[in-house]
């Protein structure tokens, strides 16, 4: 890893500031699109410490749960090994530049490329195509068409890999910025659904229909076991309980579940089974 200069911060270096503020309620019912700075806080920060582009840092994280040091603690040992599992090796590498949001630039007639996609024939313009940081390259025709089957299979597309079969870097923002720009606002959406869906301090409301996000404080993990800490056996407390001010809907924090004080997360889970093994038989 050419950066060792940041490996002493990477241990003391703490969620950012954002994340800090210990004022207000334990648990917070926010509109998903509030949860988009945390998000790119998080990938700015991991960006600048990795010394890798924001489109990378977000998959290193998205692949960690969003768990920033349990990240660095693998990246800082194994750094290429990790990038290659993620699907970013490329793109961190040190002669990477993050291309233009638009792909146009001089016309270079004289240089005629070949997209393995199509096969067009008579070849495309410098200009035409479309590249990854893997050296892979396609014309921008199949990449537009490319992106249109990608979201259309809904929040897989942000895991959607080089469409040169067996390369596994993954595509991200840039390309889909210069291919198709109107596809951008839906890709997002996908992106933050996905952190949301794994970001240990936030859980979508259960109730029918609510699109708010419950975002616990920082260090509320430490309250009641939360997360399965040492205390994670002792009785439920009113302390994870989040009441959604959209739909009325109350519900356990840790495990999602209706209220059930004073009840445990784990011992509920156990009669759950237990009560379906029974009916099973």
């Amino acid at each position: 890893w050419c950066r060792k200069s940041h490996h002493h911060n990477l241990s003391d270096r703490g969620d950012p500031k954002l994340f800090e503020k210990n004022d207000g309620p334990a648990i917070r019912m926010l509109p998903s699109e509030e949860l988009k700075p945390i998000m790119n806080a998080l990938v700015q920060d991991v960006a600048e410490v990795c010394g890798c582009t924001e489109s990378a840092a977000a998959i290193l994280m998205r692949e960690h749960k969003w768990d920033k040091e349990r990240l660095l603690e693998s990246y800082v040992d194994e750094p290429e090994r990790v990038q290659k599992k993620c699907g970013v090796f490329a793109r961190c590498q040190e002669n990477y530049i993050c291309p233009p949001a638009t792909k146009k630039g001089p016309p270079q007639r004289n240089l005629r490329k070949h997209c393995q996609i199509c096969m067009d024939e008579d070849g495309f313009d410098q200009d035409e195509m479309i590249g990854m940081p893997c050296a892979h390259e396609f014309c921008d025709c199949c990449w537009e068409g490319y992106f249109h089957n990608a979201l259309s299979k809904g929040p897989l597309c942000i895991r959607e890999t080089c469409p040169q079969a067996g390369c596994n870097e993954l595509v991200t923002e840039e390309e889909l910025t210069r291919a198709a720009p109107d596809l951008l606002p839906k890709f997002e959406r996908y992106q933050l659904r996905s952190f949301v869906d794994t970001y240990a301090l936030a859980r979508w409301c259960p109730g029918p229909g609510c699109e708010k996000v419950a975002l616990a404080r920082p260090g509320h993990d430490n309250h009641s076991g939360m997360y399965g800490g040492n205390n994670s056996n002792n009785a439920f407390t009113d302390v994870n309980v989040a009441h959604c001010d959209s739909c009325q809907t109350s519900f356990c924090f840790k495990c999602g579940e209706e209220p059930h004080a004073p009840v445990s997360c784990k011992l509920l889970s156990q009669w759950r089974g237990k009560g379906r093994n029974e009916a099973e038989t």
